[in-house]
Formats: structure tokens, C-alpha cells, sequence
């Protein structure tokens, strides 16, 4: 349909993929799918799949060239019903496991997006899931993280009005660990759930 592009030259994880990503965004361009990521054979990038009225409304079960005021009530309607989690046991997001001394955040091509980052940035459009410890309130939050080195990350809470530091707030008197989940490349629409 000509909303994916894929480039199969080598790019550089190291500012050129985040780059030529947001230029694809600001120009409503196919989402550049990166084959060839420098340093990482076999692993790919991709990105922007929302990033155009046209790809949103895809994504969302409506036909291609609902306008995007369609789209925003249909969300709105959407948010007043939400469907109930499905828990499972396992699933394929559990299939790899690296525990202990095999966690190696950089074995994945973690980009370093903008010029002046201070690091890699492992997740810009992921879902950071926390749990409220005193309840059974899980909050799905899209939070900046970073990789600070191969075995840990930062995540930005902001202060007062994110769930995942209001959970925070909560374990710290406790002097409990917040146990978390990230969850990167998940389906476009769960995405927008963590929005």
C-alpha cells in the first residue's frame, strides 16, 4: 500500500536511523523499516507505523481515508468502553529470556536518536507497565528510557501526574523495588492504550 518503505542499505543506529525516521514523520513519508542496522546483523528497525491520519485510521479497524476528527471521536468512544484484559500465563513475549549476567540491553540496536541525547534511547514509543502495590491497578504509561549502560536504564517519570511515579511514590515508603514491565514492538494499538 506503500505505507512501510524498506531500506536495505546499511544505517548507522548512532543518529542516522532517528534522524531519516523523523524526517519520514514531519513529511508524512512511508514508515522506514532499516533491514541492515550498522553493528547489528539480523536485527532490523522499525518506525512511524502511526505517524499518518491514514496509517492511525488502519490501525484502528476504519477505512483508510477516515479524516481525523472521525478518528479522534471514534478513540474517545473507544476509551468510554474499554475491553477487559485477557490474562495468560505465558506468551511469545516471554519466549527469550536473558537473566543475570546474559542482560545486555545494547545486544538490540538501541539508537541514539538526536544529536546531544545523553544516551541510547531503548524506548520513545513503548508501554512502561507498573502496578499500584496496594491494588490491582495496572497503569500503562509511555515513559522515555533510556539505556545507561548494558545492564541498566532510566525511565522519565514525571513528577505528580504520571501513574507509573505515583506507583513509585507508593513502593518508596515501603522500601520495596517497583517491579515493571517494558514492552517494545507490541501491536500499534496498544500503543495507543499507553498513550
Amino acid at each position: 500500500t506503500g505505507d512501510v518503505v524498506s531500506i536495505k542499505e546499511e544505517i548507522d543506529w548512532d543518529g542516522e536511523a532517528g534522524a531519516i525516521l523523523r524526517r519520514a514523520n514531519e513529511r508524512r513519508e512511508p514508515a522506514p523499516f532499516f533491514e541492515n542496522v550498522k553493528d547489528y546483523p539480523g536485527h532490523r528497525l522499525f518506525g512511524g507505523a502511526l505517524a499518518t491520519n491514514r496509517r492511525l485510521a488502519i490501525a484502528m479497524g476504519m477505512p483508510a481515508n477516515t479524516p481525523a476528527r472521525k478518528q479522534q471521536k471514534e478513540f474517545e468512544l473507544r476509551i468510554e468502553k474499554p475491553i477487559k484484559p485477557v490474562i495468560v500465563k505465558d506468551g511469545p513475549c516471554k519466549e527469550n529470556k536473558l537473566l543475570g549476567d546474559k542482560v545486555d540491553l545494547f545486544r538490540f540496536p538501541v539508537p541514539v536518536v538526536h544529536s546531544g541525547d545523553g544516551g541510547r534511547y531503548i524506548g520513545t514509543w513503548h508501554s512502561v507497565i507498573t502496578k499500584d502495590p496496594n491494588s490491582d491497578w495496572v497503569n500503562w504509561g509511555m515513559y522515555r528510557t533510556m539505556a545507561y549502560n548494558r545492564k541498566r536504564l532510566s525511565i522519565l517519570f514525571n513528577l505528580g501526574n504520571d501513574g507509573g511515579w505515583m506507583w513509585y511514590g507508593k513502593y518508596l515508603p515501603q522500601k520495596k523495588y517497583m517491579p515493571f514491565a517494558i514492552a517494545i514492538g507490541s501491536d500499534p494499538l496498544c500503543l495507543l492504550a499507553t498513550v
